[in-house]
């Protein structure tokens, strides 16, 4: 079994503000898309919905990083007291072991 002891909170905290950015993104250019062929901008102004597409990304990825930050140090101090959460994974022989991954050997008595 294999333990997550520990996690990264900048680096998990960047990772999912960027997808969570992304997604966003993605959803307001649609929104804004849809505003350009329905006549009336977002809130009733074009400049608003191209104000809306620069802010929500930066401003939706600034909330998710924080959000990820706090359940990551959270995350950690409940692991100092539990251990962590444990899980089985499976070895994929197609795949090359990544370092210090590899099964020691087995025990012989």
């Amino acid at each position: 079994m294999i333990r997550i002891r520990k996690v990264a909170v900048i680096a998990t905290a960047t990772t999912v503000a960027i997808t969570g950015a992304v997604v966003i993104l993605t959803m307001m250019i649609l929104a804004f898309l849809s505003t350009m062929f329905g006549g009336v901008g977002m809130m009733g102004m074009p400049l608003g919905a191209g104000l809306a597409l620069i802010l929500a990304p930066i401003l939706y990825a600034a909330f998710v990083w924080l959000a990820t930050a706090l359940i990551c140090v959270a995350y950690n101090a409940a692991a100092s007291l539990t251990g962590g959460i444990g899980f089985r994974v499976e070895r994929d022989d197609l795949l090359a072991p990544v370092a210090g991954t590899e099964e020691p050997p087995a025990a012989s008595i």
